[in-house]
């Protein structure tokens, strides 16, 4: 039988030395000697050179190693010999590199306007609040899309944003139909109007206009020949008007569109205002001339018996006026646009006044009521020392406001009587040489006669354009317009 060698005590003790003296010569001094730095509360183990070489750091919180990997890491001191210098050795070393250091993947993630989530533990993702969106794994503010962004409008509009809409502004002529612009479909103000056939009509801001030919101006839609400077070939125009506020005479000819049968032809005695019907007559030895002042036209002319205008024997007609329903007095009935004074002289030097209605409805001259029909003789005429004698007077009209300030005077002071101190109802009567001014509010006296040079419209210092008085036939005034016609 063969016996184990059996090692006593004093063999372990020189196996044990002899051990003690190999590891020293093997790792050479204690790293721990040399630094023992290590963080409050770990303490540092010296890897001695046999599994790895520096030392380790060892605690409950964490473990690392400080100095390069060896061969091996003691299994006290944690780690492996292929771990990464840098990573936490507390830490699965397959473990995602993403994931925080507790393994939660979104640990330290900050997403902004969102919220990280995962859904297997490893990966991360950013949910973004609404209006935001991902951007670099960051939730950032959306840009809301422009919605003019490709609306042309036609070309006839512009864009805008209501709300977060798009409409489209149109140009004048234009409608919004969606986004577009499309032509608006309205009558052409032009059809129908000829301009008279002296010009050519356009449309300005949607209304029609008259461009006129030459020696024509646009008068109401109108092309009507004008007088060259007031002077015709035969020496002079046939009509002309001073407008509300003009200092500039208007000179016309009686055929202003080219049309024959309805201006007058004869010597023109008296001039009729109805401005109640917008219409006026001019009476003449040929007949009696409907005027239209608002479009200077004529309309068809009739014989003197139509309206009544048959005088006796030695009468002739001398002028005329007329009393409108907005007379401040008046007692014009609504069927009654007028009340019409028309005088008359014989051979002698006083005249007679025959009173006619103009019947708005019928469009007929009828009696006055209360007046017999017969004419009023006016038999002191002659003795009233500013009236003017009645063969002179080429035009009679009735100012209701004098708001020119034409006529200048004191009625109280005329009248012996009343408060009003200055004119304004009044007649005018025209002469060669005066303006005679008869007051028609107060007591109808006459007022001294005017210089024809010193009144308003006749005074070529302050109005152009004046026509000569000397051939001057008749007149009427007509909401605020001066009309004058020739003999």
């Amino acid at each position: 039988m063969v016996k184990k060698p059996q090692v006593g005590s004093s063999g372990l003790a020189l196996l044990a030395g002899l051990l003690a003296v190999l590891l020293l010569a093997a790792c050479g001094s204690d790293e721990c000697s040399v630094d023992s730095e290590c963080a409050d509360g770990q303490r540092c183990i010296d890897g001695g050179g046999v599994f790895f070489s520096g030392k380790v750091c060892h605690g409950e919180s964490q473990s690392y190693n400080v100095g390069e990997p060896d061969v091996g890491v003691p299994e006290d001191a944690g780690g492996d010999a292929n771990q990464d210098p840098n990573q936490d050795p507390n830490q699965d070393p397959n473990q995602d590199p993403n994931q925080g250091p507790n393994g939660n993947p979104c640990e330290g993630v900050d997403c902004g306007n969102g919220s990280c989530y995962s859904t297997d533990g490893v990966s991360h993702t950013c949910d973004c609040h609404m209006g935001f969106e991902l951007d670099n794994g960051v939730c950032v503010a959306v840009t809301p899309p422009d919605p003019c962004e490709g609306v042309t409008c036609s070309g006839h509009g512009t864009c805008t944003v209501s709300g977060s809409s798009a409409q489209c502004n149109c140009d004048s002529g234009y409608i919004p139909v969606g986004l577009e612009c499309e032509e608006q479909d309205v009558n052409d103000p032009c059809d129908g109007v000829t301009c008279s056939g002296h010009g050519t009509c356009v449309e300005t801001g949607g209304s029609a206009q008259c461009n006129c030919d030459t020696n024509f101006i646009d008068q109401g839609l109108n092309c009507v020949l004008r007088c060259d400077g007031g002077v015709d070939d035969d020496g002079v125009c046939d009509f002309w008007v001073l407008r509300s506020g003009s200092n500039q005479w208007e000179g016309y000819y009686y055929d202003p569109y080219g049309t024959e049968g309805n201006a007058p032809s004869g010597t023109v005695r008296a001039g009729i205002s109805l401005e109640d019907v917008e219409r006026a007559f001019v009476v003449s030895d040929s007949g009696i001339h409907p005027f239209f002042p608002n479009s200077l036209t004529w309309g068809s002319s009739m014989p003197h018996s139509s309206y009544d205008f048959s005088f006796p024997s030695g009468q002739n007609l001398v002028a005329s006026y007329t009393v409108p329903s907005r007379h401040p007095g008046g007692t014009v009935r609504p069927a009654k646009a007028g009340t019409i004074t028309v005088m008359t002289g014989p051979s002698g030097v006083n005249p007679y006044v025959w009173i006619r209605n103009f019947n708005g409805n019928t469009g007929q001259f009828i009696e006055q009521e209360n007046w017999d029909g017969n004419p009023l003789l006016v038999d002191d005429w002659a003795s009233r020392t500013d009236a003017p004698a009645v063969n002179n007077i080429r035009a009679m009209w009735l100012d209701l406001t004098n708001d020119r300030g034409w006529a200048v005077g004191n009625p109280s002071q005329l009248c012996g009587f009343g408060d009003q101190t200055e004119i304004s109802v009044h007649v005018g009567y025209l002469t060669s040489t005066h303006v005679h001014i008869q007051d028609a509010g107060t007591c109808h006296e006459y007022f001294p006669p005017i210089p024809l040079n010193q009144y308003g419209p006749f005074n070529p210092s302050q109005f152009d354009g004046v026509p000569p008085v000397d051939q001057v036939g008749a007149g009427f005034w007509y909401l605020g317009a001066f009309f004058l016609f020739r003999e």
